[in-house]
């Protein structure tokens, strides 16, 4: 009887453990996504801002694709032999060094910067391909749990996209009124 117990209570820790980190990854997909979705609408603005040509905008969008294309075989090479939390936490890093090139390039209105910061990210943020192999690995007893945490993992990118929009419109309200404010003070 004492074994049957303790076998219990090890396998419900077992599933503790896979139950949270699912439940991280899917809650780093999210900000991820939603960032990216934040972020990525805005940036024509920001080149038009800094004067940068449309010619070198349309480099940087294809240069980004082709590094992503690159990135995204390479990840599942990595995947396949270094450990998939340590890939993901390289592809976060990536990101905010990317985000961080893409703020020094506005600053400095550099179209350059800007296009090596979207050729890093493009090559080492595979959050969504590491996170999937996560999730598989985890989930490889149970077929339909597996394909369950998927679904999740879909749901939560396409909700973080919903936000957003959402976020981008408090903030467009929040500026405009802002701004409003700042001319009935100076006028």
């Amino acid at each position: 009887m004492m074994n049957l117990s303790i076998l219990k209570d090890y396998y419900i820790k077992i599933l503790n453990i896979k139950w949270n980190v699912l439940l991280y990854i899917k809650m780093i997909v999210f900000l991820d996504f939603l960032a990216v979705a934040i972020v990525i609408p805005l940036m024509q603005s920001y080149f038009k801002e800094a004067n940068i040509d449309t010619k070198l905008y349309a480099y940087i969008s294809s240069t980004y694709m082709i590094s992503q294309l690159i990135g995204t075989l390479l990840s599942g090479y990595w995947v396949d032999f270094f450990n998939k939390r340590t890939i993901l936490l390289l592809s976060f890093l990536s990101s905010c060094i990317s985000y961080l090139m893409i703020i020094i390039g506005f600053h400095y209105q550099s179209g350059y910067i800007m296009l090596i910061s979207r050729v890093i990210v493009g090559l080492f943020k595979q959050t969504y391909t590491v996170s999937t192999t996560i999730i598989a690995h985890e989930r490889k007893d149970n077929e339909k749990l597996m394909s369950t945490e998927l679904g999740h993992l879909s749901a939560i990118m396409t909700t973080a996209f919903i936000v957003s929009i959402y976020i981008i419109i408090i903030i467009i309200i929040f500026i405009i009124e802002i701004s409003y404010q700042i001319r009935l003070v100076l006028y």
